[in-house]
């Protein structure tokens, strides 16, 4: 589909050959192309990853998780989507040009239709844009999702019944993306003898499938933890999860039943814990301990020997060994969870353990990767076996999810995929069984085995007891959990405004109802005022500005930033006696709230319920709102005032103005050839020509009465470069007034007059113009200012 989507959209392309006659048509067909090239770009790029296409996966990590990606891994590949997307816009650029005719076009109504309907199979055989109809449909794409009963499918035990023989230890181990597949001697002979000795004193599972939202790291061990797949509904940034307290409270998970045991959990992993939210999944479980790169980096003896990922597996299993032998001697009965990384797609990392070690003849990584992780799980496992509390500790050898693609996804494809799963200790079966099942199957059937029969976990079953799956039972299982993607939602137990909301302003958090809400954050409500969505910015590729700008005029919001982020939503002027404010409405409403955030400050419920009373759509309100988001996503103040102006050379430039360190940086751009100069503190006088870059004639720090040029008027260095530039701008950073003068000597000769305006940390802006009236801008304190020129209508 991929190639013929390709085929067709070229085909499309030289078949619009002077066939239009207008510019609007050009530029319609130049966009669609654009389009339809860019999606098949990310379609490949995204299959490449995924080896499934655009999936819940990668949107997912797109939205939640990039912070501690192994970005070093895929230079290679966002070097190729760059160079890429360069070659897509220059054929879109081509194709506005070569589609006109200025003439009366030859080719008829008849190449027109056949131009046409290629394009339109394109976009129908495009593989991209069926992958994203299919997730809208599913609901992944829902800003809100409804509150739902639990499913008849969906099972807990309220409590487990206490073994009648002393508890047993339990040691889980998650081999990151090594699936059973690469046990398949036809397809991957010898890959993994080691794991393949030991399966034969092991109860392994044959038929372990992957089903709905459960392909990645964090979704496999919710998954297999607390049988639910993790839908999506909390919008955070690459800092996952760092915000909230809590990871799917409601979700009953092997964390919380063993703790009630009396268990000691452990979870050791070599990545950042933040990294898609496993440090918050284990502390909201009952984890005693929780350890990522961060934790375990300072225990190795080369703290520098890592991968773009973290610990190499070696080091891992060291620490691990150590730790067994530590909670063993405990005498209490503990749980020790571990991640592994070393096989991580595109091509894995060697550990230094298997140095010399290769597959075949060594050309393929990530099956290197896989051979040596056979050898390191494989002598972990059997330390653990050799110990003399072997016989008390059962061992979960597991998949997280199956390969990501990878060097070896062809063979990888060739036949049907299964994920890894072998329990081996004393008095377990040695046997294998194949019923079908997935990891939702994994938590029921190792509590089972730990000596607590149960029967069912969330959608799970005890592939020890029952007949049935989800998988043999929900046909398709797919389509059955996707469906249920709003009752999944209460499982997050989103805090609500019943109790009101309580500011700590001095740790930047909220307090809703017990629940503990780190912000900037923007809540989405419901119509009844239920939180129904939370969503982030830390580090995160898409500002909260651009995320408030795609929700519906009406959709009900908390957002709480920094005041001159926030007030502009509202009516209500502010003091600035606080650095955070809340604004309580609409994109449409033009009476929102606002309110300045001091530390320990309460709104009650009923302020909250007020605040909404009486929304109501306004459409200039809406577009007007919309396009200041765009203006603060771009520039980071809402604060832009566009000049209309005749002349060429202005409405080349933009200015920018930073009243303080913290308002970001001050600059001259011009856009048309995308140079910059950057300022320093004080004031500055630049001058601009319109096809080269805007120069620094003289820069003055008034503030500390130092520069450049210092005994220059700025009136006079104007007239002495009259001839050398076509316009000259005066900008303020940081702050161009400090309690001592300084402006008066630079700037009383000038056309300019608004500079007297100038306090601490104001921003400011003079263009001059030549036998033009000069504009002026003043800016608020502590905040930036962007005066933004366009054309004259």
């Amino acid at each position: 589909m991929l190639f013929l989507s390709a085929t067709l959209t070229l085909c499309a392309l030289i078949l619009f050959a002077q066939t239009l006659k207008t510019r609007l048509a050009s530029m319609a067909v130049s966009a669609l192309l654009f389009t339809s090239l860019s999606s098949l770009g990310l379609y490949a790029i995204s299959d490449y990853l995924t080896g499934n296409g655009i999936d819940e996966a990668l949107i997912y990590h797109i939205s939640s998780d990039l912070g501690g990606a192994g970005f070093g891994a895929f230079t290679g590949l966002i070097a190729l989507s760059v160079a890429y997307l360069i070659v897509v816009v220059i054929i879109s650029v081509l194709a506005y040009r070569v589609s006109r005719s200025e003439r009366r076009p030859h080719f008829g109504r008849a190449r027109m239709g056949l131009a046409l309907a290629a394009l339109t199979l394109s976009f129908l055989s495009n593989p991209a844009l069926q992958d994203l109809a299919r997730l809208h449909k599913s609901g992944l794409f829902a800003a809100t999702a409804p509150v739902e009963p639990a499913p008849s499918a969906y099972s807990v035990p309220a409590e487990l019944n206490a073994p009648s023989t002393a508890p047993r230890n339990i040691v889980y181990l998650y081999l990151e993306s090594v699936e059973r597949t690469y046990l398949d001697e036809n397809r991957f002979p010898g890959l993994m003898p080691n794991l393949a000795r030991l399966e034969k004193n092991a109860l392994s599972f044959t038929d372990i499938r992957q089903v709905w939202s459960t392909g990645w790291t964090i979704a496999g061990m919710t998954a297999s933890q607390c049988g639910v797949p993790l839908a999506r509904f909390i919008q955070t940034g690459s800092n996952s999860m760092s915000g909230v307290d809590e990871f799917l409270p409601g979700a009953v998970c092997l964390g919380d039943l063993l703790s009630a045991q009396g268990y000691n959990l452990h979870y050791l992993g070599g990545s950042s814990l933040s990294f898609a939210g496993k440090g918050a999944f284990y502390r909201t479980h009952q984890f005693d301990r929780t350890e990522g790169l961060k934790e375990l980096q300072p225990l190795l003896e080369d703290p520098d020997y890592t991968s773009v990922w973290g610990l190499y597996d070696d080091s891992l299993y060291d620490i691990a060994t150590e730790r067994f032998r530590q909670l063993s001697a405990s005498g209490e009965p503990f749980g020790l969870f571990l991640l592994t990384l070393d096989t991580h797609h595109p091509e894995g990392h060697m550990s230094e353990g298997c140095q010399g070690l290769a597959y075949g003849d060594g050309t393929n990584p990530i099956l290197n990767a896989v051979h040596c992780a056979d050898r390191m799980a494989a002598r972990f496992i059997e330390s653990l076996r050799n110990s003399p509390h072997f016989d008390d500790t059962l061992i979960v050898v597991a998949s997280d999810h199956l390969a990501l693609r990878n060097s070896a996804w062809e063979t990888l494809e060739s036949g049907p995929r299964r994920n890894l799963l072998m329990v081996l200790g004393e008095d377990v079966p040695t046997r294998q069984v194949d019923k079908p099942g997935s990891t939702l199957d994994i938590g029921p059937t190792t509590l089972d085995l730990l000596g607590y029969p149960t029967p069912a976990l969330g959608f799970g079953r005890n592939l020890m007891a029952t007949k049935e799956t989800l998988v043999t039972s929900k046909a398709p299982a797919d389509e059955f959990l996707s469906s249920q993607k709003g009752w999944l939602s209460g499982l997050w137990e989103f805090p609500s405004v019943t109790t009101g909301i309580t500011f700590n302003a001095d740790e930047q958090r909220l307090q809703m109802n017990k629940r503990h809400v780190q912000y900037p954050v923007i809540f989405l409500l419901n119509e009844r005022l239920n939180v129904q969505e939370l969503r982030f910015e830390f580090d995160n590729p898409t500002p909260l500005p651009q995320q408030l700008a795609g929700l519906d005029p009406d959709q009900r919001f908390i957002w709480v930033d920094r005041c001159n982020r926030v007030d502009w939503l509202a009516t209500t002027s502010v003091t600035y006696d606080s650095q955070y404010c809340a604004v309580l409405g609409s994109l449409s409403h033009e009476n929102n709230m606002l309110l300045q955030l001091q530390d320990n400050m309460t709104v009650t419920a009923r302020q909250v319920y007020q605040s909404f009373d009486a929304l109501s759509t306004d459409a200039s309100t809406y577009h007007n709102r919309r396009q200041t988001l765009k203006h603060l996503e771009k520039f980071g103040t809402p604060l832009v005032n566009e000049l209309a102006t005749g002349d060429a050379t202005l409405a080349s430039h933009i200015a920018r103005s930073a009243g303080g360190i913290e308002s970001g940086e001050s600059y001259v751009l011009n856009v048309e050839t995308g140079t910059k100069a950057s300022l320093q503190r004080g004031v500055s006088l630049l001058g601009l020509r319109r096809s080269s870059s805007p120069e620094i004639i003289s820069h003055q720090d008034t503030c500390a009465g130092e520069g450049v040029n210092s005994g220059s008027n700025f009136n006079d260095l104007m007239t002495d470069h009259a001839n050398d530039y076509e316009n000259f701008a005066v900008v303020a950073h940081d702050s161009a007034v400090c309690g001592n003068g300084g402006l008066e000597r630079l700037l009383t000769d000038t056309p300019l007059s608004k500079w007297q305006e100038i306090t601490l940390r104001r921003p400011y802006i003079g263009l001059i113009s030549p036998g033009a009236p000069p504009y002026e801008s003043v800016g608020r304190a502590e905040d930036a200012l962007v005066v933004l020129p366009v054309p004259s209508t």
